[in-house]
């Protein structure tokens, strides 16, 4: 058989659209899934938990099942928050959900929603995200990572702080992603982070429900005189972390306080 007829007939054997058990190998290698592990140290009944369920069953149906996600939780793999950004730097894990708070001995900026009387309702927690966030991307870029969707990790009747929880992924892993594959896990991501905002408020109400059904007093109003004076013991917190950061951060706030007025 002349070697262009040959070279014809594998190409046309294998080629994705063909028909019978090669095209099936072709159409089989060409569309193979992409596992992800994702760690979170919180359980699966959680605020957090629920939320990576969530993006999770997103990104496999927005791909086609292209990209599959594992869930670890309750730090079934032996990672804790603090050693998250480590492991997804490495490429250890591709992507995690990481309380933000825990990664505040590695850069200042993830301590910036935990400071006290910062950020004090849910809108002035994602005002200083957004304040924030081109920090967070040039860090996080600095620990070979991406942010995929930020919310709120707590919430308190006192107001004292709203910290922050994290989803990064690699960025070997987010580069090595073909264009329609990015498009899909963004818009699963941006799905997700509107998802877990709302549904943060709607937990703290079910909690405060079932504790009114168990007879469980409820005080959620401070005494202004309280509040004074945690106000004036957190500025010590707070001028710290600006020596800490240098003066970028107290532009930082300032721009926060600006947005937020």
């Amino acid at each position: 058989m002349p070697l262009l007829l040959r070279l014809a007939l594998c190409l046309a054997l294998f080629a994705p659209g063909a028909r019978g058990p090669l095209g099936a190998l072709a159409r089989s290698a060409a569309a193979q899934t992409i596992a992800w592990e994702m760690p979170n140290e919180y359980p699966a009944t959680s605020i957090h938990g629920e939320g990576d369920v969530f993006f999770g069953a997103l990104v496999r149906q927005k791909t086609g099942g292209r990209i599959v996600i594992t869930h670890r939780f309750d730090g079934a793999n032996g990672l804790r928050s603090k050693d998250m950004l480590a492991a997804v730097a490495t490429g250890k894990v591709a992507l995690a959900d990481i309380y933000g708070g825990a990664l505040g001995d590695a850069e200042p900026i993830f301590l910036l929603p935990s400071l006290p009387f910062v950020a004090v309702t849910t809108d002035h927690a994602r005002a200083l995200f957004e304040t924030a966030q081109a920090e967070y991307d040039r860090v996080l870029a600095k620990h070979n990572q991406k942010l995929l969707y930020p919310y709120l990790d707590h919430f308190t009747a006192i107001n004292y702080a709203m910290p922050l929880s994290l989803v990064t992924i690699n960025l070997a892993v987010w580069n090595g992603l073909p264009q329609s594959l990015r498009a899909a896990v963004r818009d699963a991501a941006a799905s997700t982070e509107a998802r877990q905002w709302t549904a943060i408020r709607k937990r703290v109400e079910e909690n405060y429900g079932r504790m009114q059904a168990n007879r469980v007093t409820l005080t959620t109003t401070v005494p202004p005189a309280l509040v004074t004076a945690l106000k004036a013991a957190g500025r010590e917190a707070v001028e710290a972390w600006v020596a800490r950061f240098g003066p970028e951060g107290r532009l930082l706030l300032a721009d926060y306080d600006r947005r937020t007025r």
